[in-house]
């Protein structure tokens, strides 16, 4: 048991564990919705405004910027995003960001 709990610490601490759980609950969610052609009522108003949209987009590019690749992977289908992310300069000059320096 002392051993168990030590590797579980150890693969927490180097972040493989969340990496190894955000990865599964993406595949689940990718089996489980890839026949529901239908949007799902919860996911359905997640892009419903240009500020939801904005929102969402910001979220995206702050998850790509940290290459927080597994989350992204569950974020996408579950909010019914496209893969056509404009990224960070189309980002930029939607929130009116041009010239502050582009950097984090």
């Amino acid at each position: 048991d002392e051993l168990k709990e030590l590797v579980k610490v150890s693969l927490q601490q180097a972040g493989v564990l969340g990496n190894i759980k955000a990865q599964l609950r993406a595949a689940v969610f990718k089996v489980v919705n890839q026949d529901d052609a239908q949007p799902r009522p919860a996911a359905a108003g997640v892009l419903s405004t240009n500020e939801d949209a904005l929102a969402a987009d910001l979220v995206r590019e702050y998850l790509e910027h940290h290459q927080l690749l597994s989350s992204l992977a569950v974020l996408v289908p579950e909010a019914q995003l496209d893969d056509s992310f404009p990224g960070r300069p189309a980002l930029a000059e939607r929130l009116d960001l041009q010239g502050t320096g582009g950097g984090r």
